[in-house]
């Protein structure tokens, strides 16, 4: 996902590589294929995602569907990174905050959940409670996810 890389949580490489494969299996699919003609340029496919959400998601939009593949893609970054101590969980903060104010971009209802807790999760680290900042991801995280 584009806002992913954007935002620091992914890498333009594999931002490119699910581009292509998504093409390949839509190839009648308009936005895709303007993606595709903007070739590898990242700020080109912010220009036509932002045309495109200029009034925000339309009626087709599967909301519930993308937000679980951001989710699933914040909780991996997670894993591979602030789990394994390369990135701290006050920079997850912050690239979160980055992500939140790039949804906005998007004209998304970022006010709701669960995209508001992207704006405050790592509040709690302020005062040292990083217990609630990971009980707060751990919520954005389930929140796409089949119940049991």
């Amino acid at each position: 996902m584009l806002i992913l890389c954007l935002s620091g949580f992914g890498s333009a490489e594999s931002y490119f590589s699910e581009l292509d494969r998504q093409f390949l299996e839509h190839p009648d699919d308009e936005v895709l294929f303007e993606l595709e003609d903007c070739f590898k340029d990242l700020r080109g496919h912010w220009a036509c995602l932002l045309r495109h959400f200029e009034f925000g998601p339309d009626e087709n939009f599967d909301k519930k569907l993308f937000g679980g593949e951001l989710s699933r893609g914040l909780e991996k970054f997670f894993d591979e990174n602030v789990g394994t101590g390369k990135v701290s969980l006050k920079k997850f903060g912050r690239l979160g905050y980055i992500l939140w104010r790039l949804l906005s971009d998007l004209n998304f209802d970022v006010h709701g959940e669960p995209f508001v807790i992207l704006c405050y999760a790592d509040e709690p680290l302020d005062y040292g409670d990083e217990r609630q900042s990971l009980e707060i991801y751990k919520y954005f995280f389930d929140f796409y996810k089949e119940k049991k």
